[in-house]
């Protein structure tokens, strides 16, 4: 989510802080569920 955060700051321009979490958050989201359906996360619980 950090990582996220900080990556969408340098690619997007986007003033509010709380839009910018739910954006990063949505992408977290997207990352690990594609993650899941690929079998690539092993020992965590999501």
């Amino acid at each position: 989510f950090e990582h996220n955060k900080f990556t969408l700051q340098k690619v997007v321009d986007i003033p509010s802080k709380n839009v910018r979490n739910r954006v990063a958050g949505y992408i977290t989201r997207l990352v690990r569920l594609e993650m899941r359906r690929r079998g690539q996360v092993r020992g965590k619980a999501f």
